[in-house]
């Protein structure tokens, strides 16, 4: 077989051409594969026995079924109706019926792995699928193995294990939808060197490589992290811990060829290990924490911008947390919402309306309650492809339920809530410090008294008994 290869690192080929919102917006669009597909995402199993189901609600549905335990990586799938299939670790297989799948034991992936695992529909079999694994070193053999779900009543079973592909490989792996056919591309990286390897997933099967030459060469702290691709298909990130950033490239659809190679981190001084895209693209964003030095935070970059230097210097931070843990994983979901989940969490964050600029973004820390299950360094890995029909929530009349005034301010700031119900509310510094007092429980509204507080940016963090939602005050003197 010949390999079709590309050295790109010349850069001759240029880049191709809002908070309390009670119901969730998805406006399709247009694009290949149909929006169906999107409900293939609905179902996530990850961390130790979490499990949500997703939907165009305000929060997603709380399962316990879920049997998974896994450190890091995971990959779910459901059919095009919403209903689940089948779930992985990377090692093992978990049927519909939270059963470990006939023959679904003895993968070669790894739950320590960064993306341990992607599911991929076989093009030319609606019955079949591809589970490709990876390893958590930082040198890998890529595998895949083959479900067959008409097997043992429709619950599946794994008729073809472990099947090597190339060795040399981190532990990143993402996937997108092919413009040109009904088929997929799956993209993962070489170790100690700048070469993409992405396979076509056709109806033939999964095919020859093709490898392209670009970007900063992934050298050791740097094999862990994750890949992404964007909604559209036409962008790729992939985020490098030991050199506190990560890169954005552009990707041909048609081809196969990852080019232009962008590394964004002038302005970063912490490691960074999660990314995702927003749903329209326009966005990315990532965490970055210097574990018990510096609090986590999330930042959005504007990924429209022509150079890298742009792009770095549109980092606004829109996340922080007062928790002492890292933030490790963001995944993109059917909502419109990227979740954010952190090591030994039982609750999960959202930036509810991440296609929105800068605070806009609304990013909610602890927003759902996990029911005492808890998230470790990972979410499911999908297609992303599968989210191209969406966009994100959007801000559905937000004075209908709590209204802040005056912003800016000097003095004081009031807060008020048009139902009689308790919240409470926490107002941190740009460093995510805490400057209130305590936290006291009120009913209606409350006047918080700023004469102490000096000029600048702050975040109000304002909790029901269902809801966390922040927002931004600016204090000027």
């Amino acid at each position: 077989m010949q390999i079709k290869q590309f050295d790109l690192s010349s850069g001759k080929l240029l880049s191709m051409k809002k908070h309390y919102a009670c119901f969730v917006v998805l406006v399709l669009i247009a694009f290949k594969p149909i929006s169906a597909q999107v409900e293939r995402t609905k179902n996530w199993y990850f961390g130790q026995n979490v499990a949500l189901q997703l939907n165009d609600t305000l929060f997603p549905t709380l399962l316990s079924n879920s049997q998974i335990s896994t450190p890091g990586g995971c990959a779910s799938i459901s059919d095009t109706s919403g209903q689940l299939l089948f779930y992985t670790n990377g090692e093992t297989i978990w049927n519909g019926n939270h059963n470990v799948m006939i023959n679904g034991s003895g993968l070669a992936g790894n739950g320590n792995a960064s993306q341990s695992s992607l599911i991929v529909p076989d093009p030319g079999n609606s019955n079949q699928y591809y589970v490709f694994t990876i390893d958590a070193s930082c040198s890998n053999i890529l595998h895949y193995s083959i479900v067959d779900m008409s097997m043992v009543g429709g619950l599946g079973a794994v008729t073809q294990s472990n099947i090597a592909l190339d060795s040399n490989m981190i532990q990143k792996i993402t996937g997108m939808a092919n413009s040109t056919s009904n088929g997929y591309w799956v993209i993962t990286h070489n170790d100690l060197g700048t070469s993409f390897y992405a396979y076509p997933v056709t109806s033939s099967g999964v095919g020859v490589p093709v490898i392209s030459n670009t970007g900063t060469v992934v050298s050791a702290g740097n094999c862990t992290g994750v890949l992404k691709a964007s909604p559209k298909g036409n962008r790729l990130a992939m985020t490098y811990p030991a050199l506190n950033g990560f890169e954005l490239y552009g990707f041909d659809n048609s081809t196969g060829i990852v080019y232009n190679a962008m590394f964004i981190g002038s302005t970063l001084t912490d490691a960074t290990f999660g990314c995702e895209f927003s749903p329209n693209g326009n966005y990315i964003y990532c965490n970055a924490v210097t574990a018990g030095i510096t609090p986590p935070t999330i930042y959005q970059f504007d990924a429209t911008l022509a150079s890298a230097t742009l792009i770095d210097s549109s980092k606004i931070q829109v996340g922080f947390s007062q928790n002492p843990f890292v933030y490790t994983s963001m995944q993109l979901g059917l909502d419109g919402k990227i979740y954010c989940a952190g090591t030994n969490r039982d609750y999960i964050s959202f930036i509810q309306q991440p296609d929105n600029a800068g605070f806009a973004c609304n990013y909610v820390e602890n927003a759902f309650y996990l029911g005492g299950n808890v998230t470790q360094n990972g979410l499911p890995n999908f297609i992303n492809t599968y989210f191209s029909s969406l966009t994100s929530t959007k801000n559905e009349n937000s004075t209908d339920y709590f209204s802040l005034y005056p912003n800016p301010t000097k003095d004081f700031l009031v807060v008020e809530i048009n139902n009689s119900i308790n919240f409470t509310v926490d107002i941190f510094d740009l460093a995510g410090k805490q400057v209130t007092l305590k936290e006291e429980k009120f009913r209606r509204g409350k006047k918080f008294d700023f004469n102490s507080l000096k000029s600048g940016i702050y975040f109000l963090k304002l909790h029901t008994e269902n809801m966390t939602t922040t927002k931004k005050i600016i204090v000027v003197k």
